[in-house]
């Protein structure tokens, strides 16, 4: 609880370019290949910044920190594409950098590999169902429409 209000600063108002600018200016339709970008820019974004001698919050394993990085990415970008707002996003990011330790698996490759597998996975499958949701709705609104 005392590191949050750091993390606001840290990692929370991140979004507000990662996810209110970056990822609707990017005109990209595949989902994937948008976070995938996301993701690398994010990863280059912070090499300077874990160079600093004072900064221990990231992982020292280049790879471990993009496979985070990775994963995150495609979450808070479910998250984006679902609330249509910037501020879960930003929650979500404070939460995540304040449990960050944990959140490092012990820098085990195979469980941070799992895990990053995971939020992608489930990120995909919620902006699929989002999508063919309004699809739906779409068709119906439609139909409605036409009968009128």
């Amino acid at each position: 609880m005392v590191y949050m209000p750091w993390t606001i600063l840290q990692g929370g108002l991140e979004e507000c370019g990662w996810r209110w600018y970056l990822q609707p200016k990017l005109d990209i339709k595949s989902y994937i290949l948008k976070m995938f970008l996301i993701s690398i820019v994010w990863f280059l974004w912070h090499i300077p910044i874990y160079r600093l001698p004072w900064i221990t919050a990231g992982s020292s394993n280049y790879l471990i920190f993009y496979l985070m990085i990775l994963g995150n990415t495609f979450m808070f970008g479910a998250i984006k594409e679902n609330s249509k707002g910037v501020l879960p996003c930003v929650i979500a990011h404070i939460l995540i950098d304040s449990l960050a330790a944990a959140m490092l698996v012990g820098s085990n490759i195979i469980k941070i590999g799992i895990l990053v597998g995971v939020e992608v996975i489930i990120s995909i499958f919620c902006v699929i169902v989002r999508k063919e949701n309004n699809s739906k709705i779409r068709r119906r609104t439609l139909d409605i429409c036409k009968t009128l």
